[in-house]
């Protein structure tokens, strides 16, 4: 029986990833996934979400 295989990409990896990432200055909201590969970690980058704040009153009725 064989032993089980250390993993590739390590949860220490991805974490070194999201933060490196915040350290650089990027928010949270931006980050809408991040892709783990064989041969490493991508974080994915995207438009925040507008708040809720920015939103107008007209958005809600213009939905009915």
């Amino acid at each position: 029986m064989t032993g089980r295989r250390s993993a590739l990409v390590t949860k220490a990896t991805v974490q070194k990833a999201v933060k490196g990432i915040l350290a650089a200055g990027i928010t949270e909201d931006r980050i809408v996934r991040v892709v783990v590969t064989p041969e490493g970690v991508s974080v994915v980058l995207g438009d925040p979400e507008p708040s809720s704040s920015s939103r107008n009153e007209w958005d809600e009725v213009l939905r009915r």
